[in-house]
């Protein structure tokens, strides 16, 4: 959420390889941040709204907020939507 340029981004999936789908409301960062996107990594950078990203609910393990969530307007609305976001963790045996 708020990947900014992408350099976090491109570490998890280049050093990783973590599947990233990173979102930026910035068109200037976004297009900074495909531009040094090479090599086969499982990367994806989209131009999108935390709050109106129009992904499917329950789609991700892990959400990474750094230096974003302080800039969300509404904050409640932001942690709600990151809440709609996750995977439900399976119940312990």
């Amino acid at each position: 959420m708020g990947c900014g340029y992408g350099a976090t981004a491109m570490v998890l999936a280049r050093d990783y390889k973590a599947k990233v789908t990173a979102r930026t409301v910035s068109q200037r960062q976004y297009d900074f941040a495909r531009s040094r996107n090479s090599g086969p990594v499982d990367l994806d950078f989209f131009l999108r709204d935390a709050l109106d990203n129009q992904l499917e609910a329950e789609s991700f393990d892990r959400i990474i907020s750094i230096e974003s969530s302080e800039h969300m307007k509404d904050k409640l609305a932001f942690f709600t939507e990151v809440n709609r976001l996750l995977r439900r963790a399976a119940a312990l045996s």
